[in-house]
């Protein structure tokens, strides 16, 4: 029913400079009710890479969609690019967010995330690890080829499954908000 679907908000506060504060209302947003009958196959294997976010995997219709678009993209040879994205306000548990995470990230071809997010893609298999390079060797046994681990004013770090790693921090720059800052490691 298309009349109770609603718009998501994010109330930014700055309480100082440089640092913000957000409160983000996400009640049956539009997001959430793509269903598997609007995937389109022939649309996906148009492109070289499909882009999964893990917001998208929280709830029902949109977390089966997800999945047969994941499907299809394997069967038309398009890569599979994960971004966990965890918001704990969008979960039930851990456990229940770690167990799509890891479905995931089993059929991605790269994952990107931060060592935050990627805990709780290990949270059901390998809990309390912490350590870049085991978070790597872990994913390489699902299927990814490239792992990178962002680590927000320390850089990130990219692993392939070739055994090479490459360490790069930053680009200084003046920050007047951090929502989305992530996305541009």
């Amino acid at each position: 029913d298309s009349s109770s679907i609603r718009h998501s908000l994010a109330i930014a506060e700055q309480p100082t400079r440089g640092e913000m504060e957000y409160l983000f209302y996400r009640d049956r947003p539009a997001d959430i009710f793509l269903s598997i009958n609007d995937i389109d196959e022939k649309f996906i294997k148009n492109f070289k890479f499909l882009l999964i976010s893990g917001a998208s995997l929280s709830q029902s219709p949109v977390s089966e969609a997800v999945m047969l678009a994941i499907e299809y993209a394997k069967r038309n040879q398009v890569k599979i690019v994960f971004d966990p994205d965890y918001r704990k306000s969008n979960w039930n548990s851990i456990t229940e967010a770690s167990l799509y995470y890891a479905m995931v990230a089993r059929k991605s071809d790269i994952i990107f995330g931060t060592r935050e997010e990627l805990n709780v893609v290990e949270y059901i298999y390998n809990k309390d690890n912490t350590d870049d390079l085991k978070t790597a060797e872990s994913l390489f046994d699902f299927n990814p080829s490239i792992v990178c681990i962002k680590h927000g004013e320390q850089g990130s770090v990219l692993y392939n499954k070739n055994g090479e790693s490459i360490k790069h921090g930053i680009c200084p720059a003046r920050v007047h908000k951090t929502l989305g800052a992530g996305d541009s490691f």
